[in-house]
């Protein structure tokens, strides 16, 4: 396995161990299977993630929003809460209440942050949004694997400000 390859599973299985074993590996499996044909580590995470094989309803990972799709947020956004095991849901209405994506996501990492959550964000290089739950006391560690896996990572402060 070549390091991106495996940096890149490292970064996986971490992120998505509140899945269980079985699917945080079937994920791994998945994104792995795209890592040569890729131009970077995100581009195979995202369209791994993306593709049909990839995250499934449930066992929601990722929040992928186009630029202007502030009503995707809030559905995504309770599906990973969901797959964190987590009761909570988001009641906002994104697209009445917020002028932007970033403006949304912005006050979701502030809610989720109050909840003892981060909203971590993957730069994407593109008219399009990525970012994950974790536990806020994960998150150093996860900055840490996104390095090795060459994924720029933004938390909140970074998002906001960028």
């Amino acid at each position: 396995m070549n390091d991106r390859k495996k940096h890149l599973t490292d970064f996986l299985q971490f992120t998505t161990a509140h899945l269980g074993q079985v699917e945080s590996q079937r994920l791994c499996r998945v994104v792995e299977g795209f890592v040569d044909d890729a131009e970077n580590s995100f581009e195979a995470l995202s369209d791994g993630i993306a593709s049909d094989d990839g995250q499934q309803r449930g066992l929601w990972v990722l929040i992928l929003v186009d630029w202007k799709a502030r009503e995707e947020i809030a559905w995504q956004l309770n599906e990973c809460l969901s797959a964190f095991g987590s009761s909570e849901r988001w009641e906002r209405d994104c697209e009445s209440e917020f002028t932007d994506v970033p403006l949304s996501l912005f006050a979701v990492s502030e809610w989720l942050a109050k909840k003892g959550y981060a909203l971590l964000h993957l730069e994407t290089d593109s008219d399009y949004y990525c970012c994950f739950i974790s536990k806020a006391t994960d998150a150093a560690h996860i900055a840490d694997l996104a390095r090795a896996a060459e994924l720029t990572l933004y938390d909140h402060a970074s998002f906001h400000f960028r």
